[in-house]
């Protein structure tokens, strides 16, 4: 072994060590903040744009300003300075859970509302937020370099052993949140534990221990405090690889599904109410209008608010589910009666179960775009409806909620007429001052066919109520479509959640008739 790769292994305060530690924590910054920027700003490409070209900037100028420290005065405090850069790092990495939540807030609500208004935001809470504590692990492996070369000659291996390391690091660093750290302990948790690795790495570069150990006591603790505390109204909370999931106690013993910072709640359950006065009622107009009717599937089954009350009125019906996040669906089966009745949910996406099933539904709700920060574009393209179609039985019918509390929104127009582009019969009903339900059939429905006598009188009026109001949607050949292609539903659907919500009147769900 040459001399240098020696003084790296023994003398040099583990040098391999230390770039491995540091690409790992690289990635798994990046990784992690995706996760926590979601609640406020969703997944969507600007999103993962932003994260991405923040990233590469800050470790640009990590390498660049690492190699001007690595020569300064010679190299004689190349290791302090190392480590340093690394316990300082550590405490921003930390720290990062605890300000996020201010600087995403004041992000959007200080940026210009346009229809770009989720890229500026993201952006600017993104650079806040990681620029410092990237670049300064962006500096870690020059000044390593300058540490590690003693001869000349072996320059070229001393590089590419810690260039390779610090990439096997990486590696390791875009694995460890994803299938372990994140789904079993948070993303906050996250970060905590890569700041303490890196402030006891610093530390002991440093040769001050007791420091380290003072600077990770904050974080130590925020790890061993639970984020519920305090809060008795709280059932559930836990964070997927895809969500924050929290279930939430109300005072007349309702629960309610709150995914990520979601506006109002995403499923409401009561042991003894069965309506819900809102959109997930909608869904029992299907089997109404076809009550030849034997099979129903539920993509996004959340809470199971709409298949709970379709058993109740149908209970005859085979009911499936569709639910991405195995979380959400645990949830369901534990606070929302889920268990009480036969239902089916398989864990999966969407659009892939649809792709892979050869069994015909005679009715599919759609039901995953919630507050329109996270819709999955695959999931609202023209490509994808026509999956939903193949998969109707012959006088099958659709119905899918859309968020768009301003009305005639373009992500509404874009919607209706992405599947007015597949379905031949398309009804739009508003559903308060919400949204909008859309009704997709593969045959004209009959309006007045619907069974009348000895039906539940509020099923009867609710049925009635949207008959009454709903109205046909035509396919528009100048209109936008949302295609695999050519997903529009990502832009229009950051516009529609920033520029709308000041006009957004929340649905109450204290007290659910």
């Amino acid at each position: 072994m040459p001399v240098s790769l020696g003084l790296i292994f023994m003398g040099k305060k583990f040098l391999f060590a230390t770039v491995f530690i540091c690409g790992m924590s690289v990635m798994a910054v990046e990784l992690t903040a995706s996760r926590l920027l979601a609640p406020y700003f969703g997944t969507s490409l600007f999103v993962w744009t932003n994260l991405i070209g923040v990233v590469l900037l800050a470790l640009s100028l990590g390498y660049y300003w690492g190699g001007k420290l690595a020569d300064r005065n010679g190299g004689r405090n190349a290791r302090r300075d190392l480590f340093l850069l690394i316990l300082t790092t550590g405490i921003l990495v930390g720290a990062i859970p605890w300000i996020a939540g201010p600087i995403f807030r004041f992000s959007y609500e200080a940026m210009p509302r346009s229809g770009l208004s989720i890229f500026f935001p993201s952006l600017v809470s993104i650079l806040v937020l990681f620029t410092l504590p990237l670049l300064f692990l962006g500096m870690v492996t020059p000044l390593a370099v300058r540490i590690g070369i003693r001869d000349p000659d072996s320059a070229g291996r001393v590089v590419g052993s810690l260039y390779a390391f610090s990439t096997v690091g990486s590696i390791v660093g875009t694995f460890l949140p994803v299938l372990l750290t994140i789904p079993f302990w948070g993303s906050r948790e996250t970060f905590y534990v890569f700041g303490v690795l890196l402030i006891l790495l610093g530390g002991a570069g440093l040769k001050r221990p007791f420091v380290s150990l003072v600077a990770c006591v904050p974080f130590v603790w925020a790890l061993l405090v639970p984020s519920t505390h305090g809060r008795a109204d709280i059932e559930l909370e836990k964070e997927s690889v895809y969500n924050l999931v929290r279930v939430r106690r109300l005072p007349n013993d309702s629960r309610t599904l709150i995914i990520n910072e979601g506006i109002g709640a995403q499923s409401i359950y009561h042991p003894s109410r069965i309506f819900t006065h809102f959109y997930w009622d909608g869904a029992v107009l299907l089997p109404l209008l076809r009550p030849e009717g034997e099979s129903f599937l539920f993509i996004g089954v959340a809470g199971g608010t709409s298949a709970r009350l379709v058993h109740h009125f149908f209970p005859s019906l085979n009911l499936d589910g569709v639910e991405i996040d195995p979380v959400i669906a645990d949830a369901g089966r534990r606070f929302f009666g889920l268990d009480q009745f036969p239902f089916d949910i398989h864990v999966g996406d969407g659009r892939v179960f649809l792709e892979r099933q050869e069994k015909k539904y005679d009715f599919i709700m759609v039901d995953v775009y919630h507050d329109n920060l996270f819709i999955p574009f695959h999931l609202a393209t023209r490509e994808f409806f026509e999956t939903v179609r193949r998969r109707l039985a012959p006088r099958g019918a659709m119905v899918m909620n859309v968020f768009s509390p301003r009305g005639e929104t373009d992500l509404l127009r874009l919607m209706k007429n992405t599947v007015a582009s597949v379905f031949p019969f398309v009804y739009e009903y508003r559903v308060r001052d919400l949204g909008s339900l859309l009704y997709a059939f593969q045959e004209g429905p009959d309006p007045g066919s619907f069974p009348s006598p000895g039906l539940d009188p509020d099923l009867q009026e609710l049925a009635a109520k949207i008959l009454d109001q709903w109205k046909p949607v035509a396919a528009d050949p100048r209109g936008a479509i949302s295609t695999d292609d050519r997903p529009l539903v990502e832009l229009l659907a950051a516009q529609s959640i920033f520029f709308d919500l000041p006009s957004v009147k929340p649905y109450s769900f204290e007290a659910p008739r």
